[in-house]
């Protein structure tokens, strides 16, 4: 994702702000997708693929949002590699610090993305635009 560029690659993404089960994952979609076939909105398609599946994280963000949490997230992390630099510069190399973990949280939420072997990483079913 391109901050800069005014162009969305996407209208809205759909997701989980948790890691749902494979078995949660293919009848949610599945039903997201049945229903968006025969009319439904979005939010509605979502609502169905919830209540469908039983996981209650499934969501969908327009690409603005999106956008928007990613710069969010973006500027976190530049605003923790500067507190570390601050401290590393006021203690010298002797005691280093670092910034918090890098690993990278959602901007759909504030879930983690969990590690592939945890199961589906809840990112699936972009929207073409």
């Amino acid at each position: 994702m391109h901050l800069d560029d005014n162009d969305y690659s996407f209208v809205a993404i759909v997701g989980s702000s948790e890691t749902p089960e494979w078995g949660e994952t293919a009848i949610g979609f599945g039903t997201f997708y049945h229903h968006l076939k025969r009319g439904a909105t979005v939010s509605a398609a979502v609502d169905r693929m919830i209540a469908a599946s039983g996981h209650n994280d499934f969501l969908f963000e327009f690409s603005a949002a999106s956008r928007q949490g990613y710069a969010d997230f973006l500027a976190e992390k530049q605003r923790e590699q500067l507190a570390a630099n601050a401290v590393n510069s006021l203690v010298g190399s002797q005691y280093p610090v670092t910034p918090p973990s890098t690993t990278p949280t959602s901007w759909i939420g504030e879930a983690a993305v969990a590690e592939p072997s945890q199961g589906h990483d809840g990112l699936s079913g972009l929207i073409p635009r």
